[in-house]
């Protein structure tokens, strides 16, 4: 299990769930705890499970599963999925948004949800007595001493989170709106014939170097 913090687009998840699963699944191999030599009928079911905490608002909710199916293309022989089915990835994509404002009787009337279950522990911004609440009517979690220390973490983290992941969104925010803006600037600059080059722009803008770059990007000059 594995809990995810920013959501990536440098490239799709389940190719990174699939190479770890791979790794686990080939560590097997001749490991105490695996299985030896050609002995593959005892590789261990791996199950392996990803909690994203920060990711796209389309992705909200979501459940996702991935497995290993056989297709028949030709003949009537088939393997029971056992031989083969033994590696699950899950992507759970709890909500990232306030619950604060839906009633507490509403919560415990509806019924058990995972994604409810992950969301109350690491996106809630209730207060801890509520979510304790909830974690022991609702979900029959007896909350010891040990576990209340545990989930008064996890709400830390969960404001913090949020209070960061807000933060990020509004630096990226101003920083695009600085971009466009320099961007409009620049091509008035160029079209009204009083500079001949970007460059000059730059210099008469007095453009930070960091953001040099995504303005030729914005121009498709590089």
């Amino acid at each position: 299990m594995e809990a995810q913090g920013q959501d990536t687009y440098r490239y799709a998840l389940p190719r990174r769930c699939r190479y770890y699963m791979s790794r686990l699944i080939s560590g097997q191999k001749n490991d105490p705890l695996g299985f030896q030599n050609s002995d593959f009928d005892e590789i261990i079911d791996i199950r392996s499970i990803w909690i994203c905490l920060h990711h796209a608002h389309q992705k909200d909710n979501c459940f996702l599963e991935y497995r290993t199916q056989e297709h028949v293309r030709r003949g009537n022989f088939h393997f029971d999925p056992e031989c083969y089915d033994f590696s699950q990835i899950y992507l759970l994509y709890p909500c990232i948004h306030t619950d604060s404002n839906i009633h507490l009787e509403e919560i415990m009337n509806r019924p058990k949800d995972i994604m409810e279950f992950l969301s109350l522990l690491f996106l809630s911004n209730r207060e801890f007595d509520e979510i304790r609440l909830i974690l022991e009517k609702k979900y029959d979690i007896v909350v010891t001493e040990e576990l209340e220390t545990e989930v008064e973490k996890m709400c830390t983290f969960s404001e913090g989170a949020f209070l960061a992941w807000q933060e990020r969104g509004l630096e990226q925010g101003l920083e695009k709106g600085k971009v466009e803006t320099l961007v409009n600037n620049i091509s008035s600059l160029l079209e009204s014939g009083l500079i001949s080059d970007v460059q000059q722009a730059f210099s008469i803008l007095h453009v930070k170097k960091d953001l040099q770059s995504k303005v030729l990007q914005h121009l498709q000059l590089h």
